[in-house]
């Protein structure tokens, strides 16, 4: 009988151990969160990761593994690791792995419960308009990195132009207001080109729209739930006619349509002007993207803040992580442990940065960890001020962030599945007849595009993405 007591004790040990093993509650068991981000190979990412373990393992006995993906395939790999049901701990659901579809497909864990729970000081770091971008039907299923999340639209001026030409950017109030400056530049640069169209109708479809999908579009002044194709709007054809007139008159490249990436272009000075968005410091990234020429920046729309803002650079918990609560606690410390933060973004001081006298940081590219992608991480505020930026640009972003207007339909989430063939089809047509067509032929094409997108089932998107605006419009 006493044999058979201790066989019975030990089985319940071991079954009892079994049990230990699917919990998701935090074990005195150093755990391993592993990380998948879209990023090159770092030479040092082990140097990185054992500093942030010091951080990491007192505080909540965890310690990172980033596993890295190339940028160029990282969405399909990951669309392919959650289809699998892999066990990873966190992944990046952001613009290259969207959320949406993330949470769609069942690849991510929904948090909802947790963090109020496990990770309070998270929940409590990031304002509430946040949290509502991140819920699907009343869940959250990933944390969005807080940064510049009302981007507004800015001309970008190479200054040796605005000096040479004695160019008053500060008075243009509408892009037509360039034109001067144009006409100087086509007349007396003959190795430039005045205008950049890569921001296209932006400059003056932004104003007034944001887009929902498939270039429908809602009045960002939310005076009213009626959605239109962007293609229907006053403002677009007018950005067109005016794109159009600035190609007639060489403002914009004649090859505008098989010149390819402009990247080395506007590094070797051929674009002085461009649209681009623009953040409190975008300055500095622009005079990197020109191979070093001074710019100047004037926003030309009031910050806005559209309902999808706070997706574009998110992480999530796996679907299939054995230890989400430790998942979560680690984003926890990387959006409210600045010590944490900084080794993630920066590295080691002394190895792959050096603090100035002002307390700017200055990178070194040849250090062996080299980022420049704070915005994947956590939350930027807590990113140390890098030389040639403002030393304020933090608390200038953040009130930028609380001044915008907010998206009417902060919360909305669009279920593309009753339109999705419909959508499929439509993105062709508008493959076909790109912008840049209109740009350089202006509306020569427009009736045959128009009778394409409605054979495409164009009408059916604007009724069913109408159907859901309105559905979500009566609960507001």
């Amino acid at each position: 009988m006493k044999k058979v007591v201790a066989i019975l004790c030990v089985l319940c040990l071991v079954f009892g151990m079994v049990g230990c093993g699917t919990s998701t509650t935090t074990t005195d068991e150093l755990t391993t969160v592993t990380w998948y981000l879209p990023m090159n190979a770092q030479d040092d990412i082990q140097m990185i990761e054992d500093r942030a373990a010091e951080i990491t393992v007192p505080l909540i006995n965890a310690k990172m593994d980033i596993v890295t993906i190339d940028t160029s395939s990282f969405g399909e790999r990951m669309n392919m690791n959650m289809a699998s049901a892999l066990d990873f701990d966190l992944a990046f659901t952001g613009y290259l792995n969207p959320y949406q579809r993330a949470v769609q497909q069942g690849g991510v864990y929904d948090i909802t419960d947790l963090l109020t729970k496990e990770t309070p000081k998270l929940w409590e770091s990031l304002p509430e308009y946040v949290w509502d971008s991140a819920r699907v039907d009343g869940r959250i299923y990933g944390v969005p990195n807080l940064q510049g999340l009302a981007n507004p639209t800015a001309a970008y001026y190479e200054t040796e132009y605005i000096n040479k030409y004695n160019f008053d950017y500060e008075a243009v109030e509408k892009p037509e207001d360039m034109e001067p400056l144009f006409e100087k530049l086509k007349a007396n640069e003959p190795d430039v080109y005045p205008y950049r169209p890569n921001w296209e109708t932006k400059p003056w479809t932004d104003l007034v729209y944001e887009i929902i999908d498939a270039t429908v579009v809602i009045r960002i002044d939310g005076s009213s739930p009626e959605v239109m194709f962007l293609y229907d709007t006053p403002e677009y054809k007018h950005a067109i006619e005016t794109l159009h007139s600035w190609y007639e008159k060489g403002y914009i490249r004649k090859d505008l349509l098989s010149s390819g990436d402009a990247t080395a272009d506007l590094k070797a000075g051929k674009y002085p002007v461009v649209h681009a968005g623009w953040l409190p410091g975008a300055e500095v990234n622009q005079k990197a993207q020109r191979g070093g020429r001074d710019v100047v920046a004037k926003p030309v729309m009031t910050p806005y803040m559209n309902r999808s803002a706070a997706l574009s650079t998110v992480n999530s918990v796996g679907a299939w992580s054995k230890h989400p609560v430790e998942a979560l606690k680690m984003l926890e410390l990387m959006n409210t442990n600045k010590d944490l933060y900084n080794t993630i973004c920066f590295g080691i001081e002394g190895e792959h940065y050096e603090v100035l006298e002002d307390g700017k940081v200055r990178q070194n590219k040849d250090g062996g960890y080299y980022l420049n992608t704070d915005w994947m991480f956590g939350n930027q505020f807590n990113a140390f001020v890098r030389e040639g930026q403002e030393l304020d640009v933090w608390e200038q972003t953040k009130a930028l962030n609380e001044s915008a207007i907010k998206s009417p339909l902060m919360g909305f989430v669009l279920d593309t599945d009753p339109i999705k063939n419909e959508i499929s089809q439509f993105s062709a047509v508008r493959s076909e007849f790109d912008v840049g067509r209109f740009i350089v032929d202006g509306f020569k094409d427009w009736d045959e595009f128009d009778a394409k997108r409605k054979a495409a089932g164009s009408d059916k998107i604007l009724a069913e993405i109408q159907k859901q605006v309105n559905e979500f419009w009566a609960t507001k």
